[in-house]
């Protein structure tokens, strides 16, 4: 469980600070300690594998998010 004073003050940074530190968080989890079903493990699988086989064929998260934003608003 999550230390509350230590979530209220999360919740009073602005978002783009609250991305920044849920992406920390997230990069942090160990894989392991994820769980995935067969069919994510297999999602999984054959994106690693599409990306390998076109490694020159990659974007950014800056790109990723530009993308986003004008497509989303």
């Amino acid at each position: 469980m999550v230390e509350q004073g230590l979530l209220e003050k999360a919740q009073q940074l602005e978002d783009a600070e609250k991305v920044e530190l849920a992406q920390a968080l997230l990069n942090s989890v160990h894989p392991d300690a994820l769980p995935l079903s067969a069919e994510e493990a297999a999602l999984v699988t054959e994106r690693l594998a599409a990306r390998e086989a076109r490694p020159d064929d990659r974007m950014s998260s800056e790109e990723v998010w530009k993308r986003i934003r004008r497509k989303y608003g």
